[in-house]
């Protein structure tokens, strides 16, 4: 299979430099030279979908030859995380990434096939470029295909940790998104003035930005089941770079509506800064040159990539610059709202940094803690905000609806800022602002959708969602208290307003591994919840806690197990309330959802085309 998997990736980059020549060498009068070119570069396409299907299939039936399922599987592996251990690594997740690349940029060039023959060409051209250099610098540094130099029965198997139904969807999702970024960007450098051009850059656009919440949000979902400290978000510099091209998509959205007819120049620059900011997050993640509980060790190669994200935003400003049309006029309100994104995003960077060019100032600076960033960044939120409230309003029809949606939402806003200041005794006027903003910027939306219909539904869908995620993040995001219990089976024990009973603890021999599960019974306010907290040892000493929580509409109950003495049936345990938790949840969908109907979903994304070339 080693040897199989290899052959189709080489034939494959010959396939894509081929094309590459033959679509240069194109030109209106050279028409089959182009329609070889296509031929060339589907070809590619077919091989690099049947090497993925290899390498899954090598996975699927522990073919321990090649060396990457060696490291990242073993025969114990359920099935389902045998596939996504197909990505848990460095040489699969790239292979992922650029089978999704390569699918894209044949859905792209197959929907564009009725446009200019410029187009076309530049489309084919570019794809040929960006996806035979990635297989190349695969093949060359992280082959998947690489066999192991001795046999083995067995593999060492993947990361308990990764070991969740969240990784065998989250990061699919967040290379499915760079991969729809990758093709915004071609598209953007395509004919301007295209009007079906224009209509796909908005697809992809809206699309984009629905897998990346998605696939942001799963990686949050899993941390906070799966690392055991009760958080989802640790700004981590993996973590701070995916907000970056998150920003930009959202920019995207405001400045590109889905009624225009032509790519403006402002969008055309926007999609450059979106792609390369992925693309040094990337760097970032491969590099190792921060520290970051995601990133992989250093490997050759890795530096060319600051290479293409430059390349790619010197190109985004070429073509913005040849767009001479005039852009139509933009409210003041989304101005603003950009230049608090722009401000939120530096700042982001920046934070993430410190250890870099923080060396100015101090000897070896460690990262910056998650409470320094929970002040600066909820600080330049709460503007964030501010703006999308302006904006909001200001997107309502007539003076009378604008004066009526401003009075019902201040009344409402100060209402329920005087029930969290005197119930919650919270005193912290920032954070009063930011509930009042967020309470006036939910009534906003609500009145336009009552008073407008479904005209815009997709649009305060996200807004809405925009709103129940920062109320989750405004509540959660702080460092909790939490509380130890070091109880035997039958004892209760009360502190911080919870009482904790160990109603029992179970040993569980398997063959190859031993789990203690406890039967935690805790109460907390009105509630009472049952846990089971998993403590779990497998051969070699490795041993790890699965954590247990139960979800509420105003707060979760979460418990890890510590230390445990099951012959003594004793053990440890940390137990906490996280308030508002499932609003993040609950918000991040809303946006997920509407910023993928605003894109017109599926229907739209794949919809059929003729396939005849025009010449």
């Amino acid at each position: 299979m080693s040897a199989l998997g290899t052959m189709g990736l080489l034939a494959s980059t010959i396939l894509l430099f081929a094309s590459l020549l033959l679509g240069v060498l194109s030109t209106p009068s050279r028409f089959r030279v182009f329609l070889w070119a296509r031929i060339c570069f589907y070809a590619s396409a077919c091989l690099v979908f049947w090497c993925t299907i290899l390498l899954v299939i090598a996975f699927l039936f522990n073919d321990f030859s090649l060396h990457y399922v060696f490291e990242h599987s073993s025969i114990a592996t359920p099935w389902i995380y045998r596939i996504s251990a197909m990505w848990s690594g460095r040489e699969g997740s790239l292979l992922l990434w650029f089978f999704l690349i390569v699918t894209a940029g044949t859905q792209i060039t197959f929907r564009i096939a009725q446009s200019s023959f410029l187009s076309q060409r530049r489309a084919l051209v570019m794809f040929s470029f960006i996806c035979g250099t990635f297989l190349a610098s695969i093949l060359a540094f992280c082959n998947p295909f690489a066999p192991s130099m001795l046999f083995f029965a067995d593999g060492k198997g993947l990361s308990p940790a990764l070991q969740d139904w969240a990784m065998v969807v989250h990061p699919p999702m967040v290379f499915a998104s760079l991969a729809i970024l990758t093709g915004l960007f071609v598209i953007s450098l395509l004919d301007y003035k295209d009007s079906k051009i224009s209509n796909l850059f908005t697809v992809y656009s809206r699309t984009g930005f629905s897998f990346l919440t998605a696939g942001i949000v799963l990686g949050g979902f899993w941390a906070y089941g799966e690392l055991g400290w009760g958080g989802y978000w640790g700004w981590d510099p993996v973590e701070n770079m995916a907000l970056l091209p998150w920003f930009a998509l959202l920019v995207l959205m405001h400045f590109h509506s889905k009624r225009s007819s032509i790519i403006e120049r402002r969008s055309i620059l926007v999609t450059g800064i979106a792609l390369s900011s992925a693309i040094v997050g990337t760097y970032i993640t491969r590099s190792g040159i921060l520290e970051s509980v995601h990133a992989y060790a250093a490997k050759p190669g890795t530096a060319g990539i600051l290479a293409v994200g430059a390349a790619v935003f010197v190109a985004s400003m070429v073509f913005s610059r040849k767009n001479r049309d005039a852009s139509a006029p933009l409210p003041p309100s989304v101005w603003v709202f950009t230049i608090s994104i722009i401000l939120l995003g530096l700042t982001i960077l920046f934070e993430t940094l410190w250890p870099l060019w923080g060396r100015l100032f101090r000897d070896n600076p460690r990262p910056l803690s998650a409470s320094f960033y929970n002040i600066s960044v909820g600080y330049l939120g709460v503007i964030f905000l501010g703006c999308m409230l302006w904006g909001a309003i200001d997107h309502l029809g007539s003076r009378t609806q604008k004066v009526e949606a401003s009075l019902s939402a201040v009344t409402i806003g100060s209402v329920l800022v005087f029930i969290v200041w005197y119930v919650y005794n919270e005193t912290d006027p920032v954070k009063l602002l930011a509930v009042m903003i967020i309470v006036a910027l939910v009534v906003v939306e609500i009145l336009e959708m009552i008073w407008k219909g479904s005209r815009c539904y997709t649009r305060n869908m996200i807004h809405l969602g925009m709103a129940i995620l920062a109320a989750g993040l405004m509540a959660s995001m702080p460092a909790r208290p939490h509380q130890m219990f070091v109880l035997k089976t039958g004892q209760t024990k009360s502190a911080g307003g919870m009482a904790v009973s160990l109603r029992d603890l179970r040993m569980r021999k398997q063959p190859s591994k031993i789990e203690v599960v406890a039967d935690l019974m805790v109460q907390s306010g009105g509630r009472k919840v049952v846990l089971h907290p998993k403590h779990i040892v497998w051969g070699g000493h490795r041993q790890r806690s699965v954590v247990d929580f139960r979800m509420g509409l105003m707060s979760d109950i979460y418990a890890t197990m510590g230390a445990v003495r099951a012959d003594e049936k004793q053990g440890s345990f940390r137990v906490s309330v996280h308030p508002l938790v499932i609003w993040v949840w609950f918000g991040a969908g809303l946006i997920v959802i509407g910023s993928f109907l605003a894109g017109d979903g599926i229907s739209n994304l794949f919809s059929g085309k003729k396939l005849l070339v025009r010449r």
